[in-house]
């Protein structure tokens, strides 16, 4: 009687960025719950998200009674992972992680307002920039929602054109 469950040694098992490689560690143990010393385990893992998005991951044997699974996710949202030894789910499974927004990306971030389109030397100039990673979705820092920052843009020498860069 074998039996497993995911550890945390790696990393939080309940949340991900998109984007970045996420990983966790399965242990195996006997049936008196004593970790197993060996591999050779029949372990599957995948995740099934929004819009009936489907991740296999990748899980491998380090051959001391341990897996390393990872996997990489682009869409934001609540994901159910499926983790089965030999077609059975192991315990705890399955488990839920969270899709978050990778890291801003400039060229996929979306500026508006009209300041970006005309203003005057000494006044400010308002706009606004919603921030998102490089598959698309919206990077939220706090709440619910789209996250929007509002800025202004103030020039104040005369006879002179002002221009803003984003760099990654």
């Amino acid at each position: 009687d074998l039996h497993s469950f995911p550890t945390r040694r790696s990393s939080d098992l309940s949340t991900a960025a998109a984007g970045a490689p996420a990983k966790f560690t399965i242990e195996a143990r006997d049936g008196s719950a004593a970790p197993q010393s060996a591999g050779g385990d029949d372990f599957l893992a995948s995740l099934k998200g929004p819009n009936g998005v489907v991740i296999n991951a990748t899980v491998i044997d380090l051959l001391d009674g341990t897996y390393s699974v990872s996997y990489t996710g682009i869409y934001v949202g609540e994901y159910t992972a499926d983790v089965t030894l030999n077609g059975q789910p192991v315990k705890g499974s399955p488990f839920t992680v969270t899709m978050q927004a990778g890291p801003p990306s400039p060229k996929h971030c979306v500026a508006y307002g009209e300041g970006l389109i005309e203003t005057q030397a000494g006044v400010a100039g308002k706009f606004a920039l919603i921030a998102k990673d490089a598959y698309g979705n919206t990077k939220k820092l706090s709440g619910e929602g789209e996250e929007i920052f509002y800025t202004e843009v103030v020039n104040i020498a005369k006879n002179s054109s002002s221009a803003a860069t984003v760099t990654e």
